[in-house]
């Protein structure tokens, strides 16, 4: 930093009253004073506001590819060609795919806008605008968008409540829903042009699965009704009212009941007919046929009912004289254009139903999306399809549409046709407009009880299957309550419920699960790799640098030893079996053996008094309490005070810290019922508790008042490394919350100093707010009372000129050595052992857990006692690079490196 720069930055700190003392530049001046030749340095920067808005910045590449996103069809329209025109429309077998999906979406379309409450052309002019709009802005080519069950029961739901709280204004079903349509349509616009679409990442599989089912059973079980006939039921109320009422009503079915019960049945038997078939075709086309043919299902079942209502009701004009219920006139063409209805009034009106109406569109056709994206192996934008599905509901009103988002059902079809372009909806739109405007006069006939029928029929499809849930339970237990919460939910009170209730467990889950998340303190293990099947035939030791993660051998056993079996006859008559020595090197698993690993292996402290602590779900405002309780909580169970701070009087102790408990023999006996202790103890032991006296480790009083704790066997608290390979960011809070520990336990170890080191931290923030807390760096005078240069830095480096790995430790190079066949070596990458002795840095071993470190000078150069032959007879030329920035002499790669680097400096 430029003098004057610093000048004026200590002239601010000075007048805002900051802390102008920075480490940094110390740390800079005096890393290098014992970096080898072939070192090459490195300083880290700390990352700036500035820095990050400029890598924010939008650039002019960055507008003109957000432009170029917005329509995707771009990319393709231009490429369009007869083989994929061919593929859109006629299928590869003879099955016209687009008049496929267009058979099934009318239907379909007519029986969701009877459940929303409208009449049924509206559903036909929701699927028109769908298909016809959609394709220029998708990112999915087998999608279609339209009316679907959920929706359409939710604005069923909206326009009953609001025709009955707002009678006054005689507000109609279709400026209701078509009011409700564009708005919805605009919010999710804007959040797909803002490229929010991550947002449907904060609503779980679980949730979605949860208010689909609810809403499913809720469907069908109100249009059991219909399907039978009955009268009187009111079907929007909570479902098991719903239930109730119908079984109660039973006695009032007519003959629909017939019509739509048999119906019902006929789908599901084509529908089982077809799977069978399809199943025993063993060429694919023919499979395909019969899935087509299954698809049709519902079309055919509706024109078999039409001939069977025209039968049985020739010569009617009106539709109340039929002999069963049926749907009347539909007019023909778009008897509704224009801007829909919306004032302040219809707009307080919707508010209610906005967040659920919402939370549907976008995860139905988010999840939907992706799941046939995945299928067909292509990728969504999912920014983008929020701005398709935004912009069809945003101009469908015009035409008279409502609220419409993807069809599962429809997409299906569509992906087993196998379509080329997101183009094949045009086709499809056609089919619609032909039933407009042609088929209208058919439409009279159809039965109503069939179109109920069609309907429970399509949304069984919704209902997850029990395998489904006992794969949850497998996967994970706690989202189970989840999907069943929210299934009740919806069924006893509404569907609006179910989903706010399914999203708020499924965000409380992920809250509890960040701020309980369970961190581990961890400890050395000696780990190595043997491949299955490691082993030789020929008795001959081998090592196979390429593929052999250790040494290969065999050892004769001796009789009467226990032998390993696949074991073979040696020459003396005893067996030889196949044994494999693994190269061992350090690694750090959870002391309490709670991450599955085998309880069998040893796991042992680094060092007493040093804590290995990684941290569960990363360290932030939410769980960095939780975090601090533990780390202290443990290290005050398996530590004791350098220095204890007894008081001669009981009444001069601290309430909270009052030091080893008086005994009380003749209460003890009487709570205990045991034979009471001499009189001797009773008072030795009570003069020790009470009547000690200030000391340090060396006084007698101090002595025993630890003796009278079971203090004296405990470490004092040495060094803490704290693992943040899962921290990414940290805020005010957690960085808050590590100065208070720093500081508690500063005073608890006291005279002495707690090392703090970080493992794992890749965020460069992170860091930052580390170093500027003074918690990942040390203080300006700790560095100024370091000027002889004791602290020996342990960074690591990589090699860039064909190097061997190691890591360096102040003046010498520190790494890890291998164990081989009970030798010590290092081994380059992709080199034998006689390469590697002549490729081999200097590599000294690091101290083990619980060793001393002994140092001895040699020449101008200082080495660990503990070396390889290699690192005495070779010099290595390498050229090496540090990892990351010298100034950051507490920030390690990973914990060995952590460990390192503290058993170096702890006895110093």
């Amino acid at each position: 930093m430029a003098p004057t720069t610093s000048k004026a930055r200590r002239i601010a700190g000075k007048i805002l009253g900051l802390d102008n003392d920075d480490p940094q530049d110390i740390l800079t001046s005096t890393s290098t004073r014992f970096i080898p030749d072939n070192i090459e340095p490195f300083y880290e920067e700390d990352p700036t506001v500035k820095e990050w808005l400029r890598e924010h910045q939008p650039t002019g590449e960055d507008v003109k590819q957000y432009i170029a996103d917005l329509f995707p069809f771009v990319r393709w329209i231009f490429h369009y060609n007869w083989t994929w025109l061919v593929g859109d429309v006629v299928a590869v077998d003879w099955v016209i795919k687009g008049v496929t999906v267009g058979f099934v979406v009318i239907p379909q379309g007519m029986a969701y806008a009877l459940l929303a409450q409208l009449p049924p052309e509206y559903g036909l002019y929701t699927s028109f605008v769908g298909f016809l709009l959609y394709w220029a802005f998708a990112t999915s080519k087998d999608i279609t968008i339209g009316t679907v069950a959920v929706m359409s029961q939710l604005v069923g739901n909206t326009i009953i409540r609001i025709q009955s709280s707002h009678a006054s204004h005689s507000f109609t079903a279709p400026q209701i829903a078509r009011a409700l349509s564009v708005i919805a349509g605009a919010i999710l616009l804007l959040v797909g042009l803002l490229r929010l679409g991550w947002i449907v990442e904060f609503i779980p599989l679980v949730a979605i699965s949860a208010f689909m089912t609810g809403a499913a059973i809720s469907i069908a079980v109100g249009q059991v009704p219909t399907l039978l006939g009955i009268k009187g039921v009111n079907t929007r109320a909570a479902t098991y009212k719903v239930v109730i009422d119908t079984l109660k009503s039973l006695g009032g079915a007519r003959r629909d009941a017939a019509v739509g019960l048999s119906a019902l049945v006929l789908l599901y038997l084509i529908r089982w007919g077809c799977s069978v078939m399809g199943r025993r075709q063993k060429v694919k086309s023919r499979e395909k046929v019969w899935f087509f043919v299954g698809t049709l299902r519902m079309t055919f079942v509706v024109l078999l009912y039409i001939l069977i209502s025209f039968l049985a009701n020739r010569g009617i004009s009106d539709s109340a004289d039929a002999k069963f219920k049926i749907l009347g006139d539909v007019p023909s063409g778009f008897q509704v254009t224009g801007a829909p209805l919306i004032n302040t009034t219809l707009l307080g009106a919707l508010a209610p139903d906005l967040p659920a109406t919402v939370i549907v569109l976008i995860i139905e056709h988010i999840a939907i999306s992706k799941s046939f994206g995945r299928i067909n192996n292509y990728v969504i934008n999912p920014s983008q399809e929020l701005v398709a599905v935004g912009f069809t509901n945003l101009l469908g009103p015009f035409l008279g549409a409502y609220p419409a988002t993807g069809s599962f059902s429809r997409t299906a079809i569509k992906s087993k046709a196998g379509v080329r372009t997101p183009l094949a909806g045009i086709f499809t739109a056609v089919i619609v407009l032909l039933a407009l405007y042609v088929l209208t006069k058919m439409f009279f006939y159809i039965p109503m009880s069939a179109l109920s029928g069609l309907i429970i029929h399509a949304v069984g499809d919704l209902i997850t299957p029990p395998s489904a849930v006992a794969r949850f339970w497998k996967l994970s237990p706690l989202e189970v309550p989840i999907f069943a919460g929210g299934v009740l939910v919806t069924v006893f009170v509404g569907i609006e419920d179910g989903i706010y209730f399914s999203v708020a467990a499924s965000a409380a889950l992920l809250l509890w699960r960040m701020a309980r998340g369970r961190g581990s303190f961890l400890g050395r293990v000696r780990v190595g790799r043997v491949a299955n099947g490691d082993g030789v035939d020929d008795g001959e030791e081998k090592v196979d640098d390429q593929t052999s993660p250790g040494k290969i051998g065999q050892a004769e056993v001796g009789a009467g030893s226990p032998v390993a079996e696949g074991t073979e006859k040696g020459n003396n008559g005893g067996e030889t079996a196949r044994l494999v020595v693994p190269r061992l090197h350090d690694t750090y698993l959870p002391l309490s053996h709670h991450d599955g690993s085998n309880p069998k292996v040893p796991i042992a402290s680094p060092h007493p008094g040093i804590f290995v602590y990684r941290f569960a779900e990363g360290l932030n405002y939410t769980n960095q309490a939780f975090h601090m309780d533990t780390l202290i909580d443990h290290i005050f169970l398996h530590t004791r005070r350098t220095e204890l701070q007894w008081h001669t009087k009981v009444g001069d102790r601290p309430w909270n810290d009052p030091g080893p408990r008086p005994s009380f023999p003749r209460l003890s006996y009487l709570l205990r019922s045991r034979s009471p202790p001499s009189r001797a103890a009773a008072q030795g032991s009570f003069s020790s508790s009470s009547c000690s006296t200030p000391g340090r480790k060396g006084s007698a009083a101090g002595v025993a008042a630890r003796r009278a704790a079971g203090e004296e066997s405990k470490p004092v608290l040495r060094a803490i490394v704290l693992d943040f390979s899962t921290v990414n960011n940290l805020d005010v809070t957690s960085v808050q919350g590590l100065i208070d520990v720093r500081n508690q336990l500063g005073r608890y170890a006291a005279p002495d100093v707690v090392q703090w080191h970080f493992a794992g931290v890749r965020s460069r923030w992170a860091r930052r707010a580390l170093a500027v807390a003074g918690v990942g760096i040390p203080s300006a005078d700790a560095l100024r009372a370091d000027e002889a240069g004791k602290w020996r830095s342990v960074f690591s480096v990589a090699p860039v000129d064909g190097g061997v790995d190691g890591r360096v430790g102040g003046d010498e190079v520190e790494g890890e050595g291998e164990d081989v066949g009970g030798e010590k070596g290092g081994v380059g990458a992709g080199g034998t052992m006689e390469k590697c002795d002549r490729d081999a840095i200097s590599i000294a071993e690091a101290p083990r857990a619980g060793e001393p470190i002994e140092l001895k000078e040699d020449g101008k150069k200082r080495v660990s006692a503990v070396e390889t032959s290699v690192a005495e007879t070779e010099e290595n030329t390498g050229k090496y690079v540090a990892i990351y920035g010298l100034n950051r002499r507490f920030f390690h790669i990973d914990v060995p490196a952590a460990v390192e680097s503290v058993l170096l400096n702890i006895e110093r």
